[in-house]
């Protein structure tokens, strides 16, 4: 047991570092931060496989080359790759008949359209967001280009005082964790 909450601490401490150290080689420019989710200005770069925003096919969300080389190194590193695992884990536990439905739509969508690239191999997600802080607060919203009543994974990484912040507010069930 030890070993192994040694080792998720590896990994999120790891992963929090690798965020923190390459936030500075991101490119953003003025108008788009700060961006509709946020509390304040931070950046945040989404990759993976979308549709929506006048696309009439799926297809990889579009960043400049300058995010998709900091996020392509961050996809690849084995920290996030445990991460991605560990909350299709979660999501197939705690909710295995929509872990069923994730999955069988995604493979729907992966023979349909073959070429597309996925972040995590066998992840029933098909975006991740990185949220470069040092803080990131984002202010009550719905994402209407998700699911309705699909879940969606959150992890906060970095060292934080509960007393002070890193809370997740799930406003709907009016929950404070």
């Amino acid at each position: 047991m030890a070993q192994d909450i040694t080792s998720r601490k590896i990994v999120t401490d790891g992963a929090a570092k690798l965020i923190e150290d390459n936030a500075h080689r991101l490119s953003h420019s003025s108008d788009n931060l700060p961006h509709c989710r946020a509390q304040k200005s931070y950046p945040q770069v989404s990759r993976g496989v979308s549709r929506g925003g006048g696309q009439t096919e799926p297809g990889e969300l579009q960043n400049n080359p300058a995010n998709t080389a900091v996020t392509d190194e961050l996809l690849a590193h084995e920290y996030f790759g445990h991460l991605s695992r560990f909350a299709n884990l979660l999501f197939w536990i705690f909710g295995p008949l929509l872990f069923a439905f994730y999955s069988v739509q995604m493979g729907m969508l992966a023979t349909h359209y073959p070429g597309l690239s996925w972040n995590f191999a066998g992840t029933v997600f098909a975006v991740c967001t990185f949220n470069f802080g040092p803080r990131a607060i984002t202010v009550p919203h719905l994402d209407f280009g998700n699911l309705s009543w699909g879940w969606c994974t959150i992890t906060a990484l970095g060292k934080f005082n509960p007393n002070l912040g890193g809370h997740l507010i799930l406003w709907d069930l009016k929950l404070v964790i």
